[in-house]
């Protein structure tokens, strides 16, 4: 016969067991945490004198300076020390920081050679205005960091940055390396917004990378656009969400690969038009740019958002452009800003250099000027003659009272609309402007007028 042996368990024994098997799993847990916290966050460390980087504005640089931080204690107090000594440049020096006194950081966590830093929104300064500002602004954070012991790489948070640039130009989406050479610099172009309540486009002169890729440059121009204007009466169109994903620059064509949510466009046929324009005027005024042909999610699509057709790749005023119209720029200020909107004037003849010229001097009408429009044309002005030079060049000669100027900034906002207008209208690219007959150095204000003007050297 079998024999078995039963074993009962009583619901006692079965709480004890669980009680047990909870207190494991907790200790677990609580040993991984610990391992964690004191293995990739509260590394202690010690410090005594160490290099801040602050910014050179005659040099245009970041120079190293020995600072005698004494310090011995967790990593996440040291790195709030460091910050809070970047804050504050050498006294008796031009040397100059872009790191706000109250800068507060939220977390600091370490990985190996990666330090990640988690800052409060004031970490960007108000006075970063250009692409070596904020530059300087990075590196003098990535530097000072990277003379810790065993850090080789930075990767700067910014709590509620959807961005993925520290303002606009930087990009923090990876780990930066110690930057050992120049700051990178920026180069002027127009990028165009769009005035909802005057209902006219607006070219705002943005920074973008200088750099010789023009595919990198692209992607730079297309990333203002999503990013908008700092003017709250100039707005962007492209919808909320929406992505670059790539870019890519072939015979004179302009592949740019949106995401999905760039169909999100809600605006109507009126406002799709728009937005293919603000993006093909702006990528156009590039260098060898001259057509734009969409994608999404890497697709060729013939319409973004139903209206419009994109069959083919597009070109400049696509929809708003016929044969009788010029194209004139005026002025336009916000905040004694200087940006420019192109007006559509109709002609007798197309690409006649003479009566667009008399046109632009003609200035503002009186609706235009009730929009804020104005003209950094002296009064009165008088063509003399166009004759076209070699290369492309046209050479103007105007008859002007050049002490009419009342600024520097009027005179290159004269020089602005002249070839703004012209290499809009005409196949000129270069263009040289005489004064009553003469070839002049410079302007009272100093302008130089010496040389040739391009659309992308203004």
């Amino acid at each position: 016969m079998a024999r078995y042996d039963y074993v009962f368990t009583t619901e006692r024994d079965r709480i004890r067991r669980r009680r047990s098997n909870f207190l494991v799993i907790f200790l677990i847990v609580l040993l991984g945490f610990t391992i964690f916290y004191f293995v990739y966050k509260r590394r202690d460390i010690s410090i005594g004198n160490t290099k801040l980087y602050f910014y050179d504005p005659k040099k245009e640089e970041l120079i190293p300076v020995d600072r005698n931080i004494d310090f011995r204690g967790e990593f996440e107090r040291v790195i709030k020390i460091i910050i809070e000594n970047l804050s504050i440049p050498p006294e008796n020096s031009q040397l100059k920081s872009f790191i706000p006194v109250f800068t507060r950081i939220k977390s600091v966590s370490l990985s190996g050679d990666l330090c990640t830093i988690t800052f409060f929104p004031e970490v960007v300064s108000s006075e970063i205005n250009s692409v070596i500002k904020e530059g300087a602004s990075v590196y003098s954070i990535v530097n000072s960091i990277t003379e810790l012991p065993e850090i080789r790489r930075v990767k700067i948070e910014i709590e509620g940055n959807k961005s993925g640039f520290f303002k606009r130009y930087i990009d923090i989406t990876k780990p930066l390396s110690r930057l050992s050479g120049q700051l990178p610099k920026g180069k002027k172009t127009l990028i165009y917004f769009y005035n909802a309540k005057n209902d006219f486009y607006v070219g705002e002169y943005q920074e973008i990378l200088d750099v010789q890729d023009i595919n990198i440059q692209a992607e730079n121009v297309l990333n203002q656009i999503i990013i908008g204007s700092d003017f709250k009466e100039l707005v962007t169109l492209v919808p909320p969400g929406t992505k670059l994903l790539s870019v890519k620059v072939e015979s004179g064509i302009a592949y740019v690969n949106f995401s999905k949510e760039i169909r999100r466009i809600s605006l109507g046929a009126e406002g799709e038009l728009d937005l293919l324009n603000l993006i093909t005027l702006s990528l156009t005024e590039l260098p060898n740019i001259d057509r734009v042909r969409f994608l999404v999610e890497g697709k060729e699509t013939y319409t973004i958002g139903g209206h419009i057709s994109l069959n083919e790749p597009i070109k400049r005023w696509i929809g708003l452009k016929d044969e009788n119209n010029a194209i004139i720029y005026y002025s336009y200020k916000i905040e004694q800003n200087n940006l420019f909107v192109p007006v559509f004037r109709k002609v007798k003849k197309i690409n006649d250099i003479e009566e667009i010229l008399n046109l632009l001097f003609s200035g503002v009408s009186a609706n235009e000027r009730d929009f804020g429009l104005t003209s950094d044309i002296p009064s009165p002005i008088k063509l003399i003659s166009t004759e076209r030079e070699q290369n492309n060049e046209l050479l103007i000669n105007v008859q002007v009272d050049v002490n009419k100027f009342l600024s520097a900034v009027q005179e290159e906002n004269f020089i602005r609309q002249i070839v703004l207008t012209i290499t809009e209208n005409s196949s000129f690219r270069s263009i040289k402007i005489y004064f009553n007959g003469r070839n002049l150095e410079s302007l009272p204000f100093g302008t130089d007028v010496s040389r040739s003007f391009t659309r992308n050297s203004l």
